[in-house]
């Protein structure tokens, strides 16, 4: 590591981040929760603690935001878990936390998201059904986003009886539609769901009336979706129940009618996404005494735009934001990042993407940087050095081979000059990756150069894609070894990369990742211009960029430059930790990289297979979260075995 960056990873901000860390000592339920006890300054008064991840896809993101629920339910009387999963969906899940009804299994596997089906989010709902058995006041299951309406749609059925053909069936093709599968449904759909609210206004008695009449749930508290809790499902329902079916529906409608893209960002999917989920995120707390805990991606809980781009004036809020807007200080976003390891995700693939014949800027450079990458090789030390030639082909067509006596012997190959050349083309290299180095420390610089990047990621979209495609076709056709292979020199190049990459390195590479993430990553769409776009979407395995793959495994090295949010954390803290970042002096270093534009690994659902390593998305510390928790390892979350 280069001596400028190893100073700065050893200055003033690791030591304000190591004075302010919290070790969690242990992920998961049933530690000591009186080591969490420096948070409770930091959150007094906040009354909807967003939790996010770096991917949907690692265990250790499951236990670590189960630890911290179990520390803000029993220490700070949190009451309602809300996560970013089918509105309609959770229903049967909070049936189960709260009454033990029904099967906990089952209920998980009908939220509709792959990423929530496994075992660690199993362990979750268990856990709160197994505190919910003595509290006082337990704990609900609420799901915030609009996907997977089909229960909402069956409970409108249940309170319009005959009139449900005229009003509910025009909305019925919204049970069977998968955001990214064709064209975007008719717009004539929400005029439809407005038609089916504004005759639920007409027609049935307020909420009000429905709590009076004695109807209530397993809390005994009324709240926004009704006496019995969102979307109930058995004995009477309750009018509240219906008037948030429909405004469920209502919002999914307006998203199954959205483009992904649109030369108006506010006009696209995730825009519309990111504010249905604010406003259902919201309402939870009409509930009197309600304080809700928010499980969502990074991207989702941030209080920035899509893409970081509160800098430029691009992109869309992010859900966020919108609660900041809304709920100013009682609003607390935590960010939940890595440093190494596995995560499951879909590999990248863009529907009829072309397989061959690729152009443009970012495959010249694909190009140009693979042909380094058979150039050359990382040892174990990370200096570069001549790679070793392929081994001649037996059997070749030229019989005079094996009699040449010129031929060297293998014990002679030491000895080929090439290798002090190599050598010495290592160290110059080297130098002039610190002298590199030193040129863009400067902290204006980078945020200039992760601009550039930006503006220059949509163009690379498509470009991004269609790499992802052809090496998925590459394996298909048997070449799986070959494309890991070229995947390893690259990750020994990227370890290079990381001592001189700089902002453009990180930024180049690793936001280039950006347009992976958005332009497939992007499921439901996040349809936003780039970047944060779209990380937390795509949880539906019918996205674009994921047509008929299969869930994978994808492994990243941790990524030891300043410029790497991560890279900051562990080295001001060895251990799993939490940092608050809202509260408390700032010394003007500090103030400045809170301010400025880092970098953190960010992955939806999907990821490229020769990309995950080097994706990277550019982040404001302190301008997109109020605190970070820091996870050294990730491991792979662990599917749960397929309902018979």
């Amino acid at each position: 590591m280069p001596s400028a960056e190893a100073a700065d990873l050893d200055g003033e901000v690791c030591r304000w981040l190591a004075g302010r860390a919290v070790p969690l000592g242990g992920l998961g339920a049933g530690g000591d929760l009186s080591r969490l006890a420096p948070l409770r300054a930091a959150l007094d008064g906040v009354r909807l603690v967003g939790l996010g991840e770096a991917t949907h896809g690692s265990a250790e993101f499951f236990l670590l935001r189960l630890r911290l629920t179990e520390f803000l339910v029993k220490e700070l009387g949190f009451t309602t878990l809300a996560v970013e999963a089918s509105a309609a969906g959770a229903r049967a899940v909070d049936d189960y936390v709260r009454a033990g009804r029904g099967d906990a299994r089952r209920a998980l596997a009908g939220l509709g998201f792959w990423t929530l089906d496994t075992a660690e989010m199993l362990a979750v709902v268990e856990w709160l059904r197994e505190h919910n058995r003595t509290a006082e006041r337990p704990v609900r299951f609420v799901g915030i986003d609009p996907q997977h309406p089909g229960a909402a749609l069956r409970t409108l059925r249940a309170y319009l009886g005959e009139a449900a053909d005229e009003l509910v069936g025009p909305l019925d093709v919204l049970a069977r539609s998968r955001w990214g599968r064709g064209e975007p449904l008719d717009a004539g759909l929400e005029d439809a769901a407005r038609r089916l609210e504004e005759h639920l206004a007409a027609h049935l008695p307020s909420p009000g009336a429905s709590h009076a009449s004695g109807n209530s749930g397993a809390s005994g508290s009324p709240g926004p979706f009704g006496a019995s809790g969102p979307f109930g499902a058995s004995g009477p329902f309750s009018v509240g129940a219906a008037v948030e079916a429909a405004r469920i529906v209502r919002q999914a409608a307006d998203l199954s009618s959205r483009p992904f893209r649109h030369a108006d960002p506010e006009l696209t999917l995730g825009a519309a996404r990111d504010r249905h989920m604010a406003e259902n995120a919201g309402l939870l707390l009409a509930e009197p005494g309600a304080k809700v805990v928010l499980w969502a991606h990074n991207g989702h809980i941030s209080k920035g735009r899509h893409s970081g781009a509160a800098r430029t004036g691009h992109g869309v809020a992010a859900m966020g934001r919108h609660l900041a807007r809304a709920h100013g200080d009682a609003y607390y976003a935590l960010g939940v990042l890595f440093g190494e390891g596995e995560f499951r995700a879909l590999p990248m693939r863009r529907p009829g993407a072309s397989r061959r014949g690729r152009t443009g800027p970012l495959a010249a450079v694909t190009r140009l940087f693979s042909r380094l990458t058979r150039l050359t090789t990382a040892d174990e030390s990370g200096k570069l050095g001549q790679a070793q030639p392929p081994e001649q082909a037996k059997g070749g067509e030229r019989a005079e081979r094996p009699a040449r006596p010129e031929r060297p012997q293998p014990a002679e190959r030491p000895e080929r000059p090439e290798r002090p050349e190599g050598a010495q083309r290592a160290e110059e290299a080297q130098r002039a990756e610190q002298a590199e180095q030193a040129e863009q420390a400067e902290q204006a610089e980078q945020a200039e150069q992760a601009e550039q990047a930006e503006q220059a990621e949509q163009a690379e979209q498509a470009e991004q894609a269609e790499q992802a495609e052809q090496a998925e076709q590459a394996e298909q056709a048997g070449q799986a070894e070959g494309a890991a292979g070229q995947a390893g020199q690259a990750e020994g190049a990227a370890g290079q990369a990381e001592g001189a990459e700089g902002a453009a390195g990180q930024a180049e590479g690793a936001e280039g990742a950006a347009g992976q993430a958005e332009g497939a990553e992007g499921a439901a769409g996040q349809a936003g211009p780039s970047g944060w776009a779209g990380r937390g979407s795509g949880d539906d395995v019918g996205v674009p960029g994921s047509w008929g793959a299969r869930v994978e495994r994808f492994r990243v090295p941790f990524a030891r430059t300043a410029l790497c949010v991560e890279a900051r954390l562990a080295a001001a803290c060895p251990e799993d930790h939490v940092v608050d970042l809202r509260s408390g002096e700032r010394p003007a270093a500090v103030a400045a990289w809170l301010g400025a534009t880092g970098h953190v690994r960010a992955f939806g659902a999907t990821a490229g297979r020769l990309t995950a390593r080097f994706a990277f998305m550019p982040s404001v510390p302190g301008e997109d979260f109020d605190g970070l928790a820091f996870v050294r390892t990730s491991t792979a979350s662990t599917p749960l075995p397929p309902l018979p």
